[in-house]
């Protein structure tokens, strides 16, 4: 019902980002000063940092500093502001907006 109102689920917006990462690993790195450039857009790596992020907002909503839906709200934010630098970075952030709502049990 949501997709159907045009509003993006946890897992499409997860989907997009990680055919962003696939994109991004098949263009040529040959450009990048750093060989850890190419593994920062690795999938695995993302879902890691994601997850990571999740917990630290987890400890963050129960030490009552900022609630957790809040939280994903942010990065929501900073993702729409990043797509427009850096599509990929977008949807990387927006991704771990979604890790982070689908913690504070307000993903799809």
């Amino acid at each position: 019902m949501l997709t159907d109102a045009g509003v993006a689920t946890v897992t499409t917006q997860l989907d997009h980002a990680l055919a962003a990462l696939e994109k991004a690993l098949a263009i040529d790195r040959s450009d990048r000063k750093s060989p850890s450039a190419a593994a920062s857009t690795d999938p695995a790596l993302v879902r890691a940092i994601g997850g990571v992020l999740a917990i630290i907002g987890t400890v963050l909503a129960r030490s009552d500093v900022v609630p957790l839906g809040e939280l994903a709200r942010l990065f929501e934010l900073y993702a729409a502001i990043s797509t427009d630098d850096d599509p990929d970075v977008g949807a990387i952030v927006v991704a771990w907006s979604g890790m982070i709502a689908n913690a504070a049990g307000q993903g799809a």
